[in-house]
């Protein structure tokens, strides 16, 4: 087992809190630490997959009753997948969200995209608020 000496611990736990701050300030340049925190509250709120959360945090943050057309859907599934996928697979995550906020909670606009309902939007606030807490 490695010993460190009190000394040495003090220098590492400066270190590491250098560290979390140049990440937090990085995360909030690029917009990142809001977002990731809002898919980790949906994770844990309704045992997503990291996906399955990226998607819903995506509806949940667009502005109200704003569509999301397929393919911004399909870029976000994409950029966080690193495989190929199928031309269905936007409709396989909104199905899997679909099962678990009940299938009135994503409204296809026809010819527009996808989007959160106003009840959609309630289970979802409703289900992290107590998260946010």
């Amino acid at each position: 087992m490695y010993s460190v000496s009190p000394d040495e611990a003090r220098k590492m736990a400066y270190k590491i809190e250098c560290l979390e701050e140049k990440v937090a300030y990085l995360e909030a340049e690029l917009g990142l630490s809001d977002s990731i925190q809002l898919e980790m509250k949906m994770r844990s709120a309704f045992a997503l997959m990291p996906t399955d959360a990226k998607v819903l945090a995506t509806f949940y943050s667009a502005r109200a009753g704003r569509p999301l057309t397929r393919e911004h859907l399909d870029d976000i599934i994409s950029t966080f997948s690193c495989r190929e996928h199928e031309t269905k697979v936007v409709e396989v995550y909104i199905c899997r969200i679909r099962k678990i906020l009940g299938y009135a909670s994503i409204e296809n606009i026809w010819g527009r995209g996808y989007r959160l309902s106003p009840e959609g939007r309630e289970k979802v606030s409703s289900a992290i608020e107590p998260v946010y807490a």
